[in-house]
């Protein structure tokens, strides 16, 4: 896979340096299924904000290898949308190979001059039919567990509140019930990944919330009307995970060396199951 920023601007990952993109199957939990609802409904976000004949999207996840349609030079300037599979909590503490791939793509971000970036987690849903976007001008971080503070708590984190105004004026053109929530404080699924891209220092960035009910169409409707950002040089990224029961992980080894990585035996056949189910929907 070769990511292509738009008007040609190549990322020069070669094809063995593609494989930073994801974690190794002994990294993936066995999760709970609603977050394989979860990832489907973001990648569907992520693939509306770019049109079927815009490029690219890239799916960073344990779960995916998709990789980015072929750049032709025949359509306007756009930023890459990305899916990253944030994984662990613990992915804060510990190096791996997708937070590697992480900050190549921070890198090649802010080589591009972004403008900044509009992202949508896992674990924030408004009810309803309710869309909610961030506009906590100072926003604190939950804690994470098993990752020692000074991973994460002088992050600064850079809260685009003009943005966030745009992206709700954008919603409610196109429909949605959407608000700004002040008292929004940003979760591990955002800013770990945040963490990771951009090391040196939080690009302005806008969180978006999910919906509660999790209806596809719903969230196809909302990607494409956040879609022309993308020709500002913004970035949309979603992040979360594909198959994820926390009641049937095996947690011993990592409490017991703790290491995330540290799985003694490999995902169960279901799990492994679901996971190819979502490449192919992907891919194909």
């Amino acid at each position: 896979m070769v990511g292509v920023w738009s008007r040609g601007w190549a990322w020069s990952w070669a094809r063995k340096e593609q494989k930073a993109a994801y974690v190794r199957e002994n990294d993936l939990p066995q999760m709970e299924q609603r977050c394989g609802l979860k990832l489907v409904i973001q990648a569907i976000v992520v693939s509306f904000a770019r049109s079927a004949l815009e490029e690219p999207l890239v799916v960073c996840t344990c779960i995916g290898r998709a990789a980015p349609r072929n750049f032709d030079g025949a359509h306007p300037p756009l930023t890459p949308v990305y899916f990253f599979s944030h994984g662990s909590t613990m992915m804060l503490g510990e190096e791996s190979e997708s937070a590697t791939y992480w900050k190549k793509a921070g890198d090649e971000a802010l080589a591009n001059n972004i403008k900044g970036v509009i992202m949508m987690g896992a674990h924030w849903d408004a009810p309803g039919d309710e869309v909610h976007v961030a506009t906590n001008p100072n926003p604190s971080k939950s804690p994470v567990a098993y990752v020692h503070p000074s991973k994460y708590v002088d992050y600064k984190l850079n809260p685009d509140l003009p943005t966030a105004e745009r992206c709700v004026s954008l919603l409610k053109k196109a429909g949605f019930a959407a608000s700004g929530d002040a008292t929004f404080d940003w979760i591990h699924d955002t800013y770990l990944i945040l963490i990771r891209m951009f090391p040196a220092g939080c690009p302005p960035t806008t969180l978006i919330s999910a919906n509660e009910r999790y209806d596809p169409h719903f969230h196809m409707k909302l990607g494409a009307a956040l879609r022309p950002l993308r020709k500002e040089n913004y970035l949309i990224i979603g992040s979360g995970g594909a198959v994820h029961n926390l009641y049937r992980n095996h947690w011993m080894p990592m409490l017991r060396f703790s290491d995330n990585f540290a799985q003694e035996r490999p995902p169960e056949s279901w799990a492994l199951e679901f996971r190819q189910a979502v490449e192919d929907v992907i891919r194909e």
